[in-house]
């Protein structure tokens, strides 16, 4: 904002001595926040009304009274016509507001309808300054019992000279409990009094506190400015957080940071919070009234940076509550001849006395903390920009403000409410450009949320009815950006203002930032709104399973589809294309298809899917088969113990003494160095045999059948038929703990297809299921077997008798792991028997709230965090230290040594074992008062195990366990018993209790 340069009075501070602060004793202010307190008056005394026109002079003329001279200054163009002001007054007797509060006049009542002016009046009240003391003004709200401080232009010992644009605190107190709705009958007026502080008061006191925190109650927005403030909305965001600060968290403990956003990745998310600043500062129209408001009152005389100093230190001792901040440069000469002037706003939450530092809040930089420095009773320059995108400069003229006594503060509420209705910045005056985004197709529609495509590539392009884009069609295309979920930018330009963004299958979530150009020669461009939209990409991939294949001439095989892809509630059919001029087949519904070949070769298999509604072909995929001939064999790979069919002709109708399956290997030239395998059924035109080498060899090899003619002793070779030999590799095994019915994964390679005699085995015992086998995975259920502290897992591949499953070399592949599988009765009855718990513990890591108190009892912040502990159960030191069971209950009970308080812990185990049912957790601290509390519920048992005499398992939920904790306190004291802090939890990442103990 701009200020021209006024004549402004320089007056003389002769009650303040010039030099360093020093500090004399080291302590801090507790964070109170301002508590209603009441005053005991006097009787009411009259001392005058009158009329008076802009401008014009309200005075006070009552000889011997302590307000005599009193003058209100009705600077020009406050208001139209005349006003009436009635003065009154009463005698302070007592309050209760504390000892930092010393009135040094009676309590002033001015009566004056009309609202807000237009300009700033100026009060001038006559006082008797203690020595070493200044003044602070406070408006006194007699409807909350709470004080607010007025901004000071200057002070000698007989008079302090006060700012406001109102005298109407009644009714604004009043609107906001009406929701900014005017009170037509209500008297307007406001109670002011003047209170001396020692300045010794604020040196002594190193550090000044409000409540108030960057990154908790300031936006998480930097400050760019938008299309309707296109300069900057600093003093608007500012105002704004200062107003729910106030007005909002004060009554429901939430933080304004990230408050109104749904994606902390991009402060652009937050199109309601952004627009409200951006309207708020528009409201109070900075460019114009502001000019007026605050340009007669940049301090540009710097000597009176002490005052001010020690003024706002004051007003955020008494009230503990954050201070407006403007800071001024000069930026150039008007056409009068007279320095231009720009303006920043910021807010301080904390004073360093002893540092010189003003702790602020800038919107330029929001959750960050910054700092004005004080230093030789002057505010050394601040480095600041007037909106986040401009550069920096340096600000050397510091002022500040307060809340009520310059912002028509009920105004902020009214535009608060079209936040939470989602109508913020389109209601008059203070309204963004209107438009439209459109989907750049056939018909150029209107983007709607959810909608589908069926192409990875969608154009876009936004309609605005701002000044500077695209003209096309009659109607002005604007700039605009996209972001993905993680803050990216997604958006590629393509021609005269549309942007293409690619999605991926499924749904992809996307947010449009609509930001036109406002100056073509910079590009810069200005907010208008943000907004999100899931785009449904309906190009779901399928595969065809198998890809390859081999079959046989005659012979009905089927093919399937994994459709993981596709949405589960999709109509559809799928056309089948078999590659051999036969019909082709349409599926409707069903994912899988089957076809007989008739004739040999190779073929290529499509595939392609269809929505039924609109049928739009949505994917396709293709796969090969081998179609079997005369002679061919299948698979064509395999490791130890693999199943073959072998197809020719010739073999015989039945496998004769000598005929045999035989395995060649590649240095096997003269059909003398092979090996005789197992043939499981023979016919002239098909044998199946089981593939062992039982060397453990791989590498490519050959298969022959050896007829044998007994008539002459002579050996027919048939084939040979080529053979890769691959071995059978297991990786991991999940989970390391199985009960009897569940489901094991087995992760590895070369399990090859299922087939005959293919299994896994628990020990000595198979399978009793196999739920899907393929060359990667296998999934099986765990066999009715006794409790075992290990189990030894087994693949195997071709065995027909069990007893034979480990006969071969290389057809069985063993996990490199063992695993535990529990019976009901194994964790009870250790439970049941154990005598102690010699290295038990419980850990969680937990999203918490805490919450402060001051020693009063009051509470003053609220701040975020996360709680990581890891306690133990058992201290060996304790001298009464306990362990007990009964049934499937336990309780863990000892002290620590010296002051550190005890613990307690009781849990019910599940009468299978496999579940924590519940569990406490109990810290108290010598004063037997509770610190930590967390109770457990339905935690699963993750691991076991048991070598006597000792035991030990694990309860454990590793990630989003918030449903598995049922209780969770965390409180620590002041050294006088009072409550400190408290913690509660918002969520659960992870919890875990173990116990390790010793049995009869």
């Amino acid at each position: 904002m701009k200020k021209r340069n006024r004549f402004m009075k320089v007056v003389t501070i002769s009650a303040l001595a010039v030099g360093s602060l020093l500090v004399q004793q080291c302590h801090s202010n507790a964070v109170t926040p301002n508590e209603p307190s009441k005053f005991e008056l006097g009787p009411s005394i009259d001392l005058g009304s009158s009329q008076v026109a802009s401008p014009g002079v309200a005075s006070v003329q009552k000889n011997g009274h302590p307000l005599n001279g009193l003058t209100i200054t009705v600077p020009d163009s406050a208001y139209q016509g005349t006003r009436q002001f009635t003065i009154s007054s009463s005698e302070i007797i007592s309050h209760d507001f504390g000892s930092l509060v010393h009135p040094i006049s009676p309590l002033i009542k001015v009566v004056s309808s009309g609202g807000y002016a237009n300009n700033i009046y100026e009060l001038n009240i006559p006082i008797s300054l203690p020595s070493g003391s200044f003044p602070l003004v406070f408006i006194y709200n007699d409807h909350n019992a709470k004080l607010e401080p007025l901004p000071i232009k200057s002070f000698t010992a007989s008079n302090v000279v006060a700012l406001t644009r109102h005298f109407a605190t009644s009714i604004i107190d009043q609107q906001r409990s009406t929701g900014g709705i005017q009170i037509q009958a209500a008297e307007e007026y406001s109670k002011i009094f003047v209170s001396s502080m020692q300045e010794s008061t604020v040196l002594n006191t190193p550090v000044i506190s409000s409540g108030f925190k960057p990154g908790v109650d300031d936006w998480e927005f930097p400050n760019y400015g938008s299309y309707l403030e296109t300069g900057g909305h600093c003093a608007g965001q500012n105002m704004a957080a200062m107003w729910y600060y106030f007005e909002q968290k004060s009554k429901t403990g939430e933080k304004l940071f990230n408050r109104f956003s749904d994606n902390p990745n991009l402060w652009e998310d937050d199109a309601r919070g952004y627009r409200f600043c951006s309207v708020i500062q528009k409201d109070f129209d900075w460019e114009s009234a502001a000019i007026r408001f605050f340009d007669k009152y940049i301090d540009r005389n710097q000597s009176l940076d002490r005052m001010k100093f020690l003024t706002v230190a004051g007003a955020m001792l008494v009230t503990g509550e954050p201070q407006g901040i403007g800071i001024y440069r000069e930026t150039g000469i008007g056409n009068d001849g007279l320095p231009v002037y720009g303006g920043h706003d910021l807010i301080c939450y904390q004073i360093g006395v002893v540092e010189g530092k003003l702790y602020i809040s800038d919107p330029n930089t929001p959750g960050l903390e910054q700092a004005i420095q004080f230093n030789g009773n002057k505010f050394e320059p601040y480095m600041a920009k007037t909106n986040a995108g401009d550069a920096n400069h340096e600000y050397p003229y510091v002022t500040y403000y307060a809340k009520t006594a310059y912002i028509e503060w009920n105004a902020i509420a009214t535009r608060y409410q079209q936040l939470l209705d989602g109508t913020i910045g389109t209601i008059e005056p203070s309204t963004f450009p209107k438009y439209t985004i459109r989907v750049k197709d056939v018909n150029d529609h209107v983007l709607v949320d959810n909608d589908a495509y069926a192409s990875s590539a969608v154009q876009l392009y936004v309609e605005c009815n701002a000044t500077i884009g695209w003209q096309v069609n009659n109607t002005l295309r604007v700039t605009f950006d996209v972001f993905n979920e993680a803050g990216q930018s997604v958006a590629q330009y393509v021609s005269d203002g549309v942007y293409r963004v690619t999605l991926t299958p499924g749904k992809t979530k996307l947010g449009i930032c609509v930001q036109p150009t406002i100056d073509l020669s910079t590009k810069s461009t200005r907010f208008v709104d943000f907004k999100w939209y899931t785009f449904s990409y309906r190009n779901a991939p399928i595969k065809i399973i198998p890809q390859t294949r081999t079959v046989d001439v005659g012979s009905e095989n089927t093919w399937n589809l994994n459709m993981d892809s596709v949405p589960k509630n999709l109509q559809y059919y799928v056309k089948w294309n078999f590659g051999d001029n036969s019909a082709e087949q349409v599926m409707s519904n069903v994912n899988y298809a089957a076809h007989t070949y008739t004739s040999t070769g190779p073929h290529t298999i499509k595939a392609s899917l269809w929505d039924a509604s609109d049928n739009t072909c949505l994917s396709t995929d293709s796969a090969t088969v081998q179609v079997g001939g005369s002679s061919y064999i299948k698979p064509t790979w395999g490791s130890e113990g693999t199943i073959i069919i072998i197809n020719g002709s010739g073999f015989g109708n039945t496998q004769r003494s000598g005929d045999n399956v035989t395995l060649h290997f590649p240095d096997d030239v003269d059909n003398h160095d092979y090996r005789a395998i197992h043939a499981l059924s023979w016919s002239d035109k098909r044998i199946v045999a089981s593939v062992r080498s039982e060397q453990g060899t791989v590498g490519k090899c050959k298969i022959k059948v050896r007829l044998y003619n007994s008539s002459d002793m002579t050996y027919t070779w048939l084939g040979p038929w080529d053979f890769e030999l691959v071995r059978l590799q297991v990786g991991t095994v999940k989970p390391d703990t199985i009960t009897v019915d569940s489901t094991l994964t087995i992760n590895g390679s070369n399990f090859g297809e299922q087939s005959i005699g293919d299994s896994v085995y628990f020990n000595d015992r198979p399978t009793p299921q196999l739920i899907s086998w393929t060359n990667t995975q296998i999934l099986c259920a765990v066999p009715d077997m006794p409790a075992s502290d290990y189990v030894q897992i087994a693949v195997v591949k071709g065995v027909e008798d069990p007893a034979d499953r480990f006969s071969g070399i290389a057809n069985v592949a063993t996990a490199n792991q063992t695993l535990w599988l529990p019976r009901k009765s194994d964790i009870v009855s250790l439970l049941q028997r154990a005598y102690d718990c010699n290295a038990g513990s419980i850990a969680y890591t937990v999203n918490a709230t805490m919450i402060n108190y001051n020693t009063k009892g009051d509470s003053t912040s609220a701040v975020d965090y996360q709680d990581v502990m890891s306690s133990s159960l058992y201290n060996e030191t304790s001298p009464d230290y306990l362990f007990s069971s009964n049934g499937t209950d336990f309780q863990i009970t000892f002290s620590y040594s010296g002051s550190d308080g005890r613990v307690s812990c009781s849990g019910k185990v599940s009468s299978d074992g496999r579940h924590l049912e519940t569990a406490t957790y109990t810290r108290y601290d010598a004063a037997d008062r509770v610190v930590l509390r967390i109770g457990l519920k339905n935690l699963p048992l993750t691991a076991y195990f048991t070598s006597q005499p000792q035991f030990g398992w694990t309860y454990e939920v590793p990630s989003n366990a918030s449903s598995y904790v049922s209780d969770y306190y965390k409180a620590s004291y002041y050294s006088n018993g009072a409550l400190n802090s408290i913690s509660k939890m918002r969520s659960a990442v992870k919890v875990n209790l173990s116990l390790f103990g010793r049995i009869h």
